[in-house]
């Protein structure tokens, strides 16, 4: 019976020998306070008997400004909480929510029981030792300005990212403004409006783009992401929508207000729109959209479309009344559903607070469409350029 005491106790030994809380990612906040990611190590050079990873809390005494205030605040306000994690005897990878393209792996080097830490963004990899954020409280909640990945080796090494670099929500709000221009071919026919008369179409836009939380506004409406989990989200929108057209002797056709929604999954998107005063109809799209990264500065997104327009929303923007063929000289034309297609390349190009967006898309419009007697071409060829500033 001693002799198995003994033996118990010597096999212990060494797991508890070498028990210790290892740090495994430290983030420094740019007002001197420390979040971290711990574990419970139970053996040297390894995580066997690893369970979880830890985001410890300090303990302080309760107050508005105190530092455990601050951190749980940056905590939940950062989304700094883990997304998915994956332990075993030789690793551990972990992802955050606000960083859903970034994976923190960590491992022991045989040699040295050195901690190595590696950061996986967009399938590139860097060494690091830590992670600092500098961040505003611009409207009394924090919003990341810059993240540094800190190398193990030199300054000149070191890792600048921008939340653009992020897919998440890392701030509770954002604000980008600037010009923007919209050059397309014309396809209508004697457009009076005040940019649609020329073939191309140069028309000056607004850009712009505000977020609180999971709300968003636009040039063209108003949305909010009402539902999300993984690849999987739901945002409802009320946006103005349309093919705006003034011709001689036609009542002007205005853009309507439309509601909908848009799911998101993986590749796909998949958009419905309905016109609030129903006389203007609905359209459908779906549009798949893979996303490619370059260097991290620079973003690529293709995409492939088919769009729905139903009787009411062909007749409304298209058709040609009765009542118009006299004052405007054309025939009567009543427009029905259609299907039209296309293609967009998008460019995003993020250099500090700076995002150069460029747009060109190739766009088939269906029959029922080019039919009609305002309509003088089958496609359209649209350029959009934009330069956006990140005020908040």
């Amino acid at each position: 019976m001693i002799i198995k005491f003994y033996f118990f106790v010597l096999f212990l030994m060494p797991t508890l020998a070498f028990g210790e809380v290892l740090t495994l990612l430290k983030i420094p906040l740019n007002d001197g306070t420390n979040f971290e990611y711990v574990v419970d190590l139970k053996e040297k050079c390894s995580f066997r008997g690893v369970i979880e990873i830890k985001m410890p809390q300090l303990e302080l005494p309760a107050g508005k400004d105190s530092l455990a205030d601050k951190i749980g605040q940056i905590q939940k306000e950062f989304n700094l909480d883990i997304e998915e994690s994956e332990i075993t005897n030789e690793s551990i990878t972990f992802s955050i929510k606000a960083a859903e393209n970034m994976a923190f792996e960590f491992y022991f080097k045989k040699s040295n029981c050195e901690l190595v830490k590696v950061l996986h963004v967009n399938n590139k990899n860097f060494n690091m030792k830590a992670i600092e954020i500098d961040y505003n409280t611009f409207l009394k909640s924090p919003v990341p300005e810059k993240i540094t990945i800190i190398s193990n080796r030199s300054a000149i090494e070191d890792l600048y990212l921008y939340p653009w670099a992020l897919r998440g929500q890392m701030s509770l709000y954002e604000l980008n403004v600037g010009p923007a221009l919209n050059i397309h071919t014309n396809i209508r026919v004697n457009n009076t409006n005040r940019f649609e008369k020329n073939n191309p179409v140069v028309e000056p836009i607004p850009g712009f783009f505000f977020r609180y939380g999971p709300i968003f506004l636009n040039k063209n409406g108003l949305g909010s992401l009402l539902y999300n989990a993984g690849d999987f989200s739901i945002i409802g929108m009320g946006i103005l929508e349309g093919e705006p057209y003034k011709g001689l002797g036609l009542k002007e056709r205005n853009q309507g207000l439309y509601l909908g929604t848009i799911v998101k999954y993986n590749l796909a998107e998949f958009t419905y729109y309905n016109d609030f005063f129903k006389d203007k109809g609905y359209n459908l799209k779906l549009n798949i959209a893979p996303e490619f990264y370059y260097r991290l500065s620079w973003k690529f997104t293709p995409h492939a479309f088919i769009q729905y327009w139903d009787n009411r929303y062909v007749d409304y923007f298209f058709g040609v009344k009765p009542e118009e063929t006299a004052s405007s000289g054309m025939r009567r034309y009543q427009g029905t559903h259609t299907l039209n297609y296309g293609t967009k390349l998008e460019v995003m190009h993020f250099k500090g607070k700076w995002t150069f967006l460029n747009e060109l898309t190739l766009k088939f419009y269906g029959k029922e469409v080019y039919s009609s007697p305002t309509v003088s071409e089958k496609k359209e060829v649209r350029f959009i350029t934009s330069v956006l500033y990140k005020f908040l």
